[in-house]
């Protein structure tokens, strides 16, 4: 018999009244529901990012480089290339080199002025004192948050 019911905190699940919680109290009176622990750091974490500029920031930044990489296979070829000629895994942070390579009048041949702007914008990013300091601060808590996160969605918590 089902008494404990954990879910994202949607509507359809916690509504009070036609939520599947609600129908499940119905006929299970003892029945305890909540909203996911993990999920609601998730959600805390997205608010505090909207809230924060520099975090707003590097979240742009980030994404922009995902989808850099993820959506160009030659963006991503270009980068594996550098990253081996740095003796380097593209794991590691080679993204400045990377970019210094876009934007370099030698650069043959040359990418469109979009690219180069995009390139130059990350790269300013990317080098700035102020974010480095800022990005080696985030280590720390961000590791903290991500042992707790997995702590929160391992199985054995709900046994």
């Amino acid at each position: 018999m089902v008494v404990f019911l954990c879910t994202d905190g949607v509507a359809v699940y916690m509504g009070k009244r036609t939520g599947v919680a609600a129908k499940l109290k119905e006929h299970i009176e003892h029945l305890l529901a909540i909203h996911c622990v993990a999920h609601r750091l998730e959600l805390g974490m997205v608010d505090s990012i909207k809230e924060h500029p520099r975090l707003k920031k590097l979240q742009e930044v980030l994404h922009f480089l995902h989808q850099q990489y993820h959506y160009s296979l030659k963006a991503l070829r270009e980068l594996r290339m550098l990253a081996e000629a740095l003796e380097e895994k593209v794991l590691k942070p080679v993204f400045v080199a990377h970019f210094e390579d876009r934007v370099s009048p030698e650069r043959t041949p040359q990418p469109s002025p979009a690219v180069m702007g995009g390139a130059n914008k990350i790269l300013c990013y990317l080098k700035s004192h102020a974010n480095v300091h800022f990005m080696h601060f985030l280590l720390d808590p961000l590791d903290m948050l991500k042992t707790l996160s997995l702590q929160f969605q391992q199985d054995k918590l709900t046994r």
